[in-house]
């Protein structure tokens, strides 16, 4: 009886301690989170006003205005998409979680690959060359599955380590079609 009590008294100690490990490491998968999702508040805020920008331009595409268009392209767009190309390069090399880090790597390529495509974009219609422009198209699709690669990612991993979602990521998802 004794024995089987010690027995029983180490499993469980071995299971609290194991228990412990495990909620410790998801503290600091949630800390690394949410230190990650607090230094995309730059980005965030660069991203609201590119918004605004990019009405801008649709606007004046719909109205045929290139002037316009060539315009908020050069002094607002790509300097912006350069800016947060930068940042999040910046960043990443900053994260010291790996598997956040991976998740990241996609949020970094679809940052290069917006920029890339927008400046394509405004060579393109400089140029007036449609071959420039099918290119710009081109990198701004292979943007796009980078932006939901990263979206999946980030649900993976807030899955994985009990983080809930405050909705963000179904609507991103739901907006993107997936």
């Amino acid at each position: 009886m004794k024995k089987s009590l010690k027995v029983t008294s180490l499993v469980l100690a071995i299971l609290l301690v194991a228990s412990a490990l495990v909620g410790c490491a998801n503290f600091e998968k949630k800390k690394a989170f949410m230190d990650y999702q607090a230094s995309l508040g730059t980005d965030s805020a660069m991203m609201n006003s590119m918004s605004e920008d990019m009405d801008k331009v649709q606007s004046a595409i719909n109205k045929n205005d290139l002037t316009t268009t060539k315009a908020i392209l050069q002094s607002k767009i790509n300097p912006t998409l350069k800016q947060l190309s930068q940042n999040a390069t910046n960043r990443h090399s900053t994260i010291t979680d790996v598997e956040l880090a991976n998740v990241d790597t996609h949020y970094v390529n679809y940052c290069s690959h917006m920029s890339d495509a927008f400046t394509m974009m405004l060579d393109a219609i400089n140029t007036e060359d449609q071959a420039k422009l099918n290119k710009a198209m081109s990198e701004l699709n292979v943007a796009m599955t980078e932006i939901s690669s990263y979206a999946d990612g980030l649900q993976k991993y807030m899955d994985n380590y009990g983080i809930k979602d405050d909705g963000s990521i179904a609507a991103f998802k739901s907006m993107m079609g997936n």
